[in-house]
């Protein structure tokens, strides 16, 4: 597997969900807002829309998990986030 690979992305809290696609194919792909402390809770739809959504605190971090021996492949959509609170916010992504 390739070395972890960083980026950004950016969420907002309108009433369309977000998709999260990986930057290289990976196990992991972990998001969070930028920034330690966060400024929106936001809610995760793992692996899509159709799903209820868990919430999550502003600053907290979510891992997609592709399961035992399995990957992600690069550019694939692992699930959605949606902020809660109405703006645009930036996220960070690790792909390992």
């Amino acid at each position: 597997m390739a070395s972890a690979r960083v980026g950004t992305f950016v969420v907002d809290g309108d009433s369309t969900p977000d998709a999260v696609t990986t930057l290289i194919a990976c196990r992991f792909v972990e998001v969070r807002e930028n920034g330690a402390a966060g400024t929106t809770d936001y809610d995760v739809y793992d692996p899509d829309t159709a799903v209820t959504p868990i919430r999550y605190v502003a600053g907290e971090k979510y891992i997609f998990d592709a399961g035992d021996g399995q990957l992600f492949q690069a550019g694939a959509v692992v699930g959605f986030l949606k902020a809660v609170t109405a703006g645009t916010y930036t996220f960070s992504i690790k792909c390992y």
